[in-house]
This record gives C-alpha cells, structure tokens and sequence, in this order.
C-alpha cells in the first residue's frame, strides 16, 4: 500500500507539473500581454496630454498676444507719426539753409550737387514713410499670420528709419557747406573792410 501511494503520488506529480509549468507560461503570457496593453494606455495618456499641453501653451499665445493687440497698434501708428514729425523737422531746416544761402548770397562750388543729394534724400524718406504708413493694419492676433504682418511693418519702419538718417546727412553735409562758405564770405567781407 504504502507503494501504491507513493506511485500515485509520483504520478499525481508528475501530472501536476506539467500542469503547473503550463499554468505559469500561461499566466507569463498573459502578464505580458496586460503589461503591453498598460504600455499603449500609457502612450495614449502621454499624447492626450502632450496634445493637451500644446493646444494650451497655443491658447496661452493667443491670449498673450490679445492682451498686447492694442499695444501694437499704438506703437505702429507712433512710429509713422514719429517719422511723419521728423519729416517736417528736417523739411524746414533744409528749406532755411537753402533760403539762407540765397539771402546771404553765399558762393559754393557744389552747391547744386548738395541740394540735389538733400532733395533725392527727401524723396526717399517720403516714400519710406508712405509705405511704413502703407503696412500698418489692425494687427489681430487671430489672423491668418499676425507675425508674418508684424514683421512686414517692421521692416518698413526700419528703411524709414535708414531713410530717415540718409537726408538728415544730406542736410547736414549741406549746413557744414553753407557755414563754410559764409565764413569764407565773412573772412572775405573783413579783408575789404581793412
């Protein structure tokens, strides 16, 4: 008897571990069928939230961008007036120096050429600040390329402001002339009076 059992026994052993052993690669595949399952949840997660993350950090942009839509504004219509001002500032010294030198009946060997380069100048800066004038538009954030539109009007504002400092050069090398040549005239003036 006492062999008997422990035939069935060793049998009954036998007949469980392959039992066993079948179980455990059973439930080892299915751990790695729940494990990769988890994985593609957590890459779903990980997307919905990067996706999340974006469309926020845009919506934060746009919001940013709204709250400064009037500031924008305001600084584009401030430098065309500001280039507008400059304009007629440098428009009324150049027509005074011009004036003066007529009035003073001053002597310059390239007089004609100085004016000439004042007035191409001005025509320049006219045109610079016609078309900086000529790009402001209701910046909207909203648009189909709010920074596309920006960019557009600070390039024009920077030729205005190149054109800007071209004819006050001009004007200015057109003063240093005119001066020197009423000094000479000055000089000349004190040597006929002695």
């Amino acid at each position: 008897m006492k062999k008997l059992l422990i035939i069935s026994v060793s049998l009954l052993g036998l007949m469980i571990i392959p039992i066993t052993v079948g179980a455990i690669s059973d439930i080892a595949q299915q751990n790695r069928q729940t494990i990769q399952q988890r994985r593609e949840e957590i890459k779903l997660v990980v997307a919905e939230k990067k996706e999340t993350s974006r469309m926020e950090l845009e919506e934060n942009k746009l919001k940013s961008c709204q709250r400064r839509e009037t500031a924008i504004n305001n600084i584009m219509a401030r430098i065309s007036d500001r280039g507008t001002r400059q304009l007629d500032v440098f428009t009324k010294i150049s027509d005074r120096v011009k004036a003066f030198y007529v009035d003073k009946n001053l002597s310059l060997i390239n007089y004609d050429e100085l004016v000439g380069n004042v007035d191409s100048a001005n025509l320049l800066a006219v045109e610079a600040i016609a078309n900086a004038k000529g790009s402001i538009i209701d910046f909207k954030c909203d648009s189909s390329d709010p920074k596309g539109f920006a960019n557009i009007f600070k390039d024009y504002a920077e030729l205005q402001r190149l054109a800007l400092k071209d004819y006050k050069s001009a004007i200015n090398d057109l003063i240093v002339a005119v001066k020197s040549a009423q000094g000479s005239a000055d000089s000349q003036t004190i040597e006929g009076d002695e």
